[in-house]
């Protein structure tokens, strides 16, 4: 069959083409996601106070003695009097990581525990009589003993304050502010209890933000690779850089997202930044350079990879997404410094289930770390060996003070790693921001002894019993709509163009760090697949094929069909 083929005038082109289309989803997503976020006022009404720690002991004895110190603020609408900060406890011991789970489950303002108003146990605030205007702060310092805490056995305990005053001078008064946060109390003398291993893993991702790769000839650089940020300038002498100082530590495991050695490896050769119509040099070309120096020195059998993009797991778990496994596999071809290393993953939140397990398997991971309920550090499961890790969440302290600061953030840890202890298991500690490295540096309690991850092997069976819930992150499936989108309309592009192959390369690159946990929100990430699929976004119109209405039959031996497709996701044409 012969016939003549040319382009659909662009006269009868649709007035919305697919890719507006997509453009119209991506700003639908970001502006949903705007609206759920909702400003914090800055002061509560009427009477209210808020505490924050500045110092407390990692652990005491039971023969010791508990100082906590920090600062008040009025944040209400209105005067106080007569403030008191007094020393507050729960004399409940958790001695379980099941117990602490439920521990940090109730509500942080629940009339529980008691106060403490012995001697040094409290302090006043402000001069007698005079009113504590909002937004004045104080510093306190609260001192007790163990034995007047009531505390009697071994384990953990929530402590903190409370502050008291009156709204009117009198001697009516009530409690406006509380701050708890998470104290180990061990056995007096040696032992102390009962000795755990620890074993630390260094987490190294960030947010992605490479556009374009760039493009060589041989050892000729055609086009610089593209970002559209320079937030890992910043974050290579900062964040990054101390994360990867701890990972040279003794017996320390690290694991990297592939996309993020990629990134710092187009910086350290040189690359733009692209913001709106205004492209700049990047800054950060020598810290690359050095970043990668010192990554080059780690011991490798200490190394594992992530998968490339730091995928939202447990989005790709609850629906089945096999295309994001899919493409974080493929994208991995192109950073063979670290594809070599053994595979780590593990949910945003640290949380694992059956569903979450299998879903992961099918990338034979070498470590899935998740947060567990009880049982031995080491599990077998569906996945490979399941790792126990110390709890994942941002909100580390118990709250209903500021749960996020290094304090809370250490006491959290050393929590859950005694509870581990008293449980008889051990525990694998992730570090991944300034707080946590600051919460890990100095010598290890006397109840952890360090250990590689390596050495930890199965010595029990996973179940669904010790897992802590199902695995969740900060995006939603209007994520996945917005990649499964992106995705069918380069695989299109690359069937109309006989050039599949390329398609999906593209495709690997430019949507797996889509779906990366390390982004905020749907929005986030909405706006970097705009961004990162923008240099395709004509490719997604541009062929628009037809027959003439005039066809030249050359033989009439085999029957010939005429079909009429219309591809709806590119707008394309093409009868044949």
């Amino acid at each position: 069959m012969t016939g003549r083929l040319h382009a659909r005038p662009w006269a009868q082109r649709p007035s919305v083409t697919a890719w507006v289309r997509l453009r119209r989803l991506l700003v639908a997503v970001a502006l949903i996601a705007g609206v759920i976020a909702v400003p914090i006022p800055a002061h509560a009404a009427g009477p209210a106070a808020s505490v924050t720690f500045t110092d407390a002991p990692s652990y005491v004895a039971l023969d010791g003695r508990v100082t906590l110190s920090g600062t008040v603020r009025n944040t209400g609408t209105v005067p106080l009097f007569t403030v008191q900060v007094l020393t507050w406890r729960d004399p409940s011991p958790i001695t379980s990581r099941t117990a602490l789970t439920a521990a940090l489950a109730r509500d942080p303002n629940a009339a529980t525990g008691t106060r403490i108003v012995d001697e040094g146990a409290f302090v006043n605030i402000g001069s007698p009589g005079a009113p504590w205007q909002p937004g004045e702060t104080a510093s306190f310092t609260v001192s007790a003993t163990v034995t007047q805490l009531g505390l009697t056995t071994a384990g953990v305990y929530l402590v903190g304050v409370h502050v008291r005053a009156s709204t009117d001078g009198s001697a009516s008064y009530q409690t406006y502010g509380r701050g708890r946060t998470l104290l180990p109390v061990t056995r007096t003398g040696a032992p102390v209890g009962p000795v755990a291993p620890v074993a630390t893993v260094v987490w190294l991702s960030s947010k992605p933000s490479l556009l374009r790769p760039s493009v060589t000839s041989g050892a000729t650089v055609l086009a610089q690779a593209t970002f559209r940020d320079d937030h890992l300038a910043g974050e290579l002498t900062g964040r990054l850089g101390a994360l990867l100082e701890a990972a040279a530590a003794e017996s320390a495991a690290y694991a990297i997202d592939p996309a993020l050695y990629r990134e710092v490896a187009e910086m350290a050769a040189g690359y733009e930044v692209r913001q709106g119509p205004t492209t700049t040099t990047g800054a950060g070309r020598a810290a690359a350079q050095a970043w990668l120096a010192r990554f080059a020195t780690l011991p490798p059998e200490r190394g594992y990879r992530l998968p490339y993009g730091n995928p939202d797991l447990a989005l790709g778990a609850a629906t089945n997404d096999a295309g994001m496994l899919d493409r974080a596999t493929a994208a991995l071809v192109d950073v063979p410094a670290v594809a070599g290393l053994p595979l780590l993953v593990r949910s945003p939140d640290g949380a694992a289930d059956g569903r979450f397990l299998g879903y992961v398997a099918r990338l034979k991971p070498a470590v899935v770390l998740a947060h567990t309920r009880s049982g031995p550090v080491g599990l077998s499961s569906v996945a490979g060996t399941v790792v126990a890790t110390e709890s994942v969440t941002a909100n580390a302290g118990p709250g209903p003070d500021d749960p996020t600061t290094a304090l809370q953030v250490r006491q959290r840890q050393l929590a859950d790693s005694y509870v581990a202890a008293l449980d008889g298991a051990g525990s694998v500690r992730v570090m991944s921001d300034a707080a946590d490295v600051a919460a890990t540096t100095g010598p290890l309690p006397p109840w952890q002894s360090r250990t590689p991850l390596a050495s930890i092997v199965p010595t029990g069976q996973w179940s669904e019993g010790v897992g802590t819930g199902t695995p969740a992150g900060r995006l939603s499936t209007a994520t996945v709509t917005v990649v499964t989108t992106l995705a069918t309309s380069l695989a299109r592009y690359g069937d109309l163009t006989a050039a599949p192959v390329d398609a999906a390369r593209v495709a690997a690159r430019a949507l797996a760090p889509v779906v990366s946990q390390d982004w905020a929100d749907d929005a986030e990430a909405a706006a970097y697949a705009l961004d990162a699929t923008s240099p395709y976004a004509g490719a997604f119109d541009a062929v628009r094929l037809r027959v003439a209405k005039k066809v030249t039959m050359t033989s009439h031996t085999n029957p010939v069909s005429y079909t009429h497709l219309r591809a709806h996701e590119t707008d394309s044409y093409l009868v044949c």
